[in-house]
């Protein structure tokens, strides 16, 4: 049977079984000049850093040093005991932060938004792995607040859904609503760093999604893309333990995760 890496209960057990650090992927010094190329770039100085999924990575520790000031950086898990992990790991005298979040949560969103300022978003969303889980699970219900943050993004930015109706739902997937999330919690200019081990992470990005207000029963058509711009796909080749090739004698087919960089419209 699978992992059900849509679960809080699965991370819950898995932290509680092994607390040592373990990288998914790639190592956390691979996000060093992307993760420094955005920082460069961001419209605001020092800015703040969401890493989402923080998990037992040491990719954690590796932000701290990248930014002018290790408070820049709000670790956050969907598990409550990788976060106590992390937290114990920090140092106290020059701590980051660290949160228990489910990102596809709208009242967990609030509460993270309310611990920053509204003058001064996050301008940097680090993720290693975490829209990969996410997309393992299952589609979340629209709710009132959902149809205003649509509503607020779609009335600043300019449609392109052309006229076009999606189909009406009631509900959005994992990754539309992580998405939609994080617009919510980053300024316009902000990146938004993945590696996935999916080459088709982000095609959802130009879907058409038609969602219903539970109030008024107005309807407003959007796309994920009108949000985030996919700014650049990068392969990332996977190295292959083979410790005799002799032992080996079939081809290998090549393996590649992909460095996605998206930016904030």
């Amino acid at each position: 049977m699978a992992p059900e890496y849509g679960s809080s209960l699965y991370w819950e057990e898995r932290f509680k079984s092994d607390p040592s650090a373990f990288e998914w992927l790639v190592k956390p010094d691979y996000f060093h000049e992307p993760v420094m190329t955005a920082l460069q770039s961001s419209p605001v100085k020092q800015p703040k850093v969401l890493h989402i999924g923080c998990g037992s990575s040491e990719l954690s520790y590796h932000l701290r040093y990248l930014v002018d000031h290790p408070s820049q950086v709000h670790n956050v898990d969907f598990s409550g005991e990788a976060v106590a992990i992390g937290r114990k790991h920090d140092d106290e005298k020059a701590p980051m932060h660290w949160k228990a979040v489910d990102l596809l949560d709208h009242e967990h969103i609030h509460g993270l938004r309310g611990d920053i300022s509204n003058e001064k978003l996050f301008g940097l969303v680090v993720d290693k792995g975490t829209a990969d889980s996410v997309a393992c699970g299952y589609p979340r219900s629209i709710s009132a607040h959902h149809f205003e943050l649509v509503r607020t993004i779609t009335e600043q930015k300019t449609s392109d859904s052309n006229g076009e109706n999606g189909t009406m739902s009631s509900k959005l997937s994992p990754e539309t609503m992580l998405a939609l999330h994080l617009a919510h919690l980053t300024q316009a200019g902000s990146h938004w760093v993945c590696v996935s081990f999916s080459a088709s992470r982000f095609d959802f990005l130009h879907e058409l999604h038609t969602v219903q207000s539970p109030g008024d029963g107005k309807a407003i058509s959007f796309r994920v893309s009108e949000l985030w711009r996919l700014e650049k796909r990068v392969p990332i080749e996977v190295e292959q333990d083979v410790k005799n090739e002799r032992d080996h004698p079939v081809h290998r087919p090549k393996i590649e995760y992909r460095l996605y960089i998206l930016i904030r419209k």
